[in-house]
Formats: C-alpha cells, sequence, structure tokens
C-alpha cells in the first residue's frame, strides 16, 4: 500500500513538473522573436477594446494603416503606404499561413472573423526577400489564441444596431503535452442598408503535441461559410434607391500541420499548408480555388549583434472559373501555378541607432507552359 502512494506521488509530481516544462515551450514558442524587420503589435486588450467583427478591423487605430470597410459586415481592406487593393501586395497571414485566394491573389477579409485573435503583428515595407511580390506593402500576421490552462474557455454575445447579432464560443486546454482548442462565431445583421443582410459561421480547430525539448506539433483547420447581400445604386427620379437581389456565397477552408524547434541560439520553423475556396453569386458567377504550400527557415543568432533567417517555401495555385454572367471579361476554365523559392536575410546591429539589413531571394514560377527565374535583391 505505501509502495503504490509512493509511485502516485511520484507519479502526480512528474506530471506537475512536465506540464511546467510544457508551459515554458509554449511561451517561448509565441513569445515575440528577434525579428529581421520592425514589427508592431496589437495585443488582446486592444483587440478587447475595439470588439471587431472581422479581424482586420483591429487594425483601424494602428499608426500608418488605413482600413476601409463596405458596411459593418462588408469587406475590411487595410492599406500600408498605398498597397492594398483587397489585400493585395500586403501578406496577410494566419499563425504564419499565407491566406488569399489563388484566382486573382486577393484576400477574402469578411472570411477572416474575430472570433479567435490573440493578437495581431504588422510590418511595414517592403519584404519581399522573406515573403515575395505578394508582401510589397507590408506583412500582417494574425495569430490565433493558445490555451495554457488544463481548461479554459469564455463566451461572448453582443448585440447591434440593423438587428446585428455576434457570438463567440471558446473552448482549450493544456493536458500535460496535449494541447486542443474549439471555436467558433457567429454573426448575423440585416445590414445598414436595404439588401445588405449578411449571415456568416467561422469555426476553428486546433490540436497539437508539446515536447519537453521546446518543440511542437500543431495542426490547425478553420471553416467559414458566408452570405452577403450588396445593395446596387440606380436612380429613379433623380434620387438613389436601392434594388436588386444580390448576394454573395463563400466557403472557405484552411489547413496547417506546424513544427517549431528551439536551439540555444536558433529557432526550426517548417509548415505545410492548404487553403481551398467555392465561391458562387447571384449573376452566375461560380468559381474555385487553392492553394497548397510549404515553408521552412531557420533563424540563426550568430552573435550578440547578427541575426541571419534562411529559407526555402513552395506554393501550388490552382484556379477554376466555372461559370459567370453573359459576357463576363474572363475566360471560362482553369489554371495552374507552381512555385518555389529560397532565400536569406541577414540584420546587423551596430550601434543602438545605426542597423543594416541585406538579403536575396530567388523565385522561379512556372505558368502553364511559361517560364520565369527571377532574382530580388534587397539593401537597406
Amino acid at each position: 500500500m505505501k509502495k503504490g502512494l509512493v509511485l502516485l506521488s511520484f507519479l502526480l509530481f512528474s506530471t506537475t513538473l512536465f506540464a511546467a516544462d510544457v508551459n515554458l515551450s509554449l511561451e517561448r514558442l509565441y513569445e515575440q522573436q528577434n525579428t529581421i524587420t520592425t514589427t508592431q503589435k496589437v495585443t488582446n486588450q486592444d483587440i478587447e477594446k475595439v470588439n471587431p467583427i472581422e479581424a482586420l478591423e483591429v487594425l483601424k487605430n494602428v499608426p500608418g494603416i488605413l482600413v476601409q470597410k463596405t458596411g459593418d459586415t462588408g469587406r475590411t481592406d487595410p492599406s500600408i503606404r498605398g498597397f492594398g487593393d483587397n489585400c493585395r501586395r500586403i501578406m496577410v497571414l494566419i499563425d504564419g499561413k499565407p491566406e488569399f485566394m489563388s484566382l486573382f491573389g486577393c484576400g477574402v477579409s469578411h472570411s477572416m472573423l474575430a472570433g479567435n485573435i490573440d493578437r495581431v503583428e504588422i510590418t511595414k515595407g517592403p519584404d519581399g526577400v522573406l515573403y515575395g511580390s505578394g508582401a510589397l506593402g507590408g506583412v500582417i500576421n494574425i495569430i490565433t489564441k493558445t490555451p495554457t490552462k488544463p481548461l479554459e474557455g469564455s463566451i461572448d454575445v453582443s448585440f447591434g444596431s440593423f438587428n446585428t447579432q455576434n457570438a463567440k464560443v471558446y473552448v482549450g486546454g493544456l493536458q500535460s503535452n496535449i494541447l486542443y482548442e474549439v471555436a467558433a462565431n457567429k454573426i448575423t445583421s440585416d445590414g445598414h442598408l436595404p439588401n445588405s443582410q449578411y449571415n456568416a459561421t467561422d469555426l476553428y480547430e486546433k490540436l497539437g503535441y508539446v515536447f519537453r525539448d521546446g518543440s511542437s506539433l500543431i495542426f490547425e483547420a478553420k471553416q467559414f461559410q458566408g452570405v452577403k447581400h450588396e445593395p446596387k445604386v440606380r436612380k429613379q427620379n433623380g434620387d438613389p434607391f436601392y434594388g436588386d437581389n444580390y448576394w454573395e456565397d463563400y466557403h472557405r477552408n484552411s489547413y496547417q500541420l506546424n513544427f517549431d524547434k528551439f536551439f540555444s541560439r536558433g529557432h526550426l520553423s517548417i509548415r505545410g499548408y492548404r487553403n481551398d475556396g467555392d465561391h458562387k453569386f447571384s449573376n452566375n458567377w461560380h468559381s474555385k480555388d487553392s492553394l497548397t504550400g510549404a515553408m521552412a527557415n531557420y533563424d540563426w543568432e550568430i552573435g550578440d549583434d547578427n541575426l541571419l533567417k534562411i529559407g526555402a517555401d513552395y506554393k501550388q495555385q490552382e484556379g477554376e472559373l466555372l461559370s459567370q454572367k453573359e459576357g463576363g471579361p474572363m475566360q471560362i476554365g482553369n489554371w495552374k501555378l507552381y512555385e518555389y523559392a529560397f532565400y536569406a536575410l541577414d540584420k546587423h546591429n551596430f550601434t543602438d541607432k545605426l542597423t543594416a539589413v541585406a538579403g536575396v531571394r530567388y523565385n522561379n514560377s512556372l505558368f502553364r507552359e511559361q517560364d520565369w527565374n527571377t532574382a530580388l535583391p534587397k539593401v537597406s
């Protein structure tokens, strides 16, 4: 009996120590790391003050960023230093994974709801060396919540004008080395104008394993479905009125598998991901798209004043237009774009006020039967 009690006590003590190590590993994984470029952060406290419907709404109080909204539940498109037409030339990431529609290269901002955001990090300026030409204006990384307790959760329900209702549910936990999370976000609204109603559902799941040595393997999935109506402006006796029951139905899914490993002076990150979408509009538009990719990079602190980042990434973009209104501007059919790249970027701090950053990126793209080979140098 005594041996059993001693063994049980030892197991409980070991589990407690292991859980503490896992928490330390998570803190190291999600804390702000030393970066090549200057990064601004929108914290969880800032997000709660704004109480946004969409994730990119939290940027409206960030200096140097202009956020344009088409109604309370329409698109939310940020602009950084003049770049950002429908999220083009601005790389939007979710937990480090690119998030855009392959058919047009733009972000579907209203499919990124705010029910599961922990913080948002913004890097301004050209980052083509790290992310390609899609990051010419800057990078926006939406970082989701990560549980740190055995069981945690929240329910947030809010009501607004025009019969707007927003419900957010979050449940997660960290049991020894197992991390899990489920979140849901439901929004309905009659809209601020006739025929501007909105109905969207966003689901998010996370499951991971955190090792004692600081490495982690985490799988994430996201499903979005939303129908938004857009009023058409016309003239009748010189006065504008809104008519035509025009609507857009969006289905978007994403999946990613992340592996992170920390060393004494380095950080290895490997990501595999896939996004796909199915869009139907009332004017007979129907399109599908997908983005499949993988990326790997290593941050190496060569010295106290020098940080080297090396990496590679691969993308396979596919788009298909199944139908459109008569006389539409595009051709019915499908296309594919394959792309891979290698890059290196080095940052050296000479003094507190003098820093040099230099890098190079090799990019290779294959679109149908055409090849492009480019090298993009960067010195600042």
